[in-house]
């Protein structure tokens, strides 16, 4: 609450200092410049707040952005179908890769997501044959508003997807059962296994909505860029990190909100 309100008053400073800071063009600026991470921060809140840690974040942001280029200008698959797959295939098997790493084979979250984030990459590359893709606007203009689209020419439409993110992943972890699981096996872990909360379940989860998240947010980046690059979202991850680190998110897990987090995004 505290590092909150200091977060929410540095904010209000930056207006006294720079009138222009706090006009409506800029905020929307600013919120369209942050959205990638803001929505990642989000995702990686709650696995921090597990006791848990995401290094692969940005390479499965670089796998899904240069699949999804991949599929619609070498294989001719709609937008789409193209953008689905890639967030959902791409999202899923990272998040279940994790899981199994740090559940199944009890590796360090540090450690087994490092593995991830160098095998997703490596794939990255392979699939693109180390260069970049370039998906024709003119082509495919569906594909560039995912990233570039501004609503009644004024509010970028990433905006909207980082509110319709925090609003989702809010009342998850705010109005759900699975919410409160996450506060217990990120404040106590032992305690909330003698409590019947399946503490694998609760983090495995986490880690297929970590890995959905960012998936997306490398499709909107890569649509913003108009190409699929095997080196978007290189130390991304880190961002996200300090972001929810900032906004008050404990990283021995079981503290944290998702509105710190986004107010932590907004200073970093």
């Amino acid at each position: 609450g505290g590092v909150l309100i200091a977060l929410v008053v540095l904010y209000i400073i930056g207006g006294f200092l720079s009138p222009k800071f706090l006009t409506v063009n800029n905020q929307l600026s600013l919120l369209r410049s942050l959205s990638t991470t803001a929505m990642c921060a989000f995702a990686m809140t709650m696995v921090i707040m597990v006791g848990q840690i995401d290094l692969s974040m940005g390479s499965c942001m670089s796998l899904a952005g240069v699949l999804s280029a991949v599929l619609i200008s070498r294989s001719g698959w709609s937008v789409l179908s193209a953008v689905i797959f890639s967030v959902l295939s791409v999202g899923i098997v990272t998040g279940v890769t994790n899981s199994i790493l740090i559940n199944e084979l009890r590796m360090p979250a540090l450690i087994g997501t490092m593995a991830t984030q160098y095998a997703v990459r490596g794939i990255s590359y392979l699939i693109s044959d180390s260069t970049v893709v370039v998906v024709s606007a003119k082509e495919n203009p569906l594909f560039g508003a995912i990233g570039a689209a501004y609503l009644w020419n004024t509010v970028p439409v990433t905006g909207i997807y980082v509110i319709l993110f925090f609003i989702v992943l809010w009342l998850i972890l705010n109005r759900t059962v699975f919410g409160r699981h996450i506060y217990a096996v990120g404040g106590n872990r032992t305690a909330a296994e003698f409590s019947g909360i399946k503490a694998k379940r609760v983090i495995f989860w986490c880690y297929i909505i970590m890995g959905i998240v960012s998936s997306f947010a490398g499709v909107v980046l890569t649509s913003r860029l108009g190409s699929g690059q095997p080196t978007i979202g290189e130390g991304s991850e880190f961002d996200a990190i300090v972001s929810s680190v900032v906004g008050g998110v404990s990283m021995d897990g079981g503290v944290g909100t998702l509105t710190g987090t986004f107010m932590g995004a907004i200073i970093f």
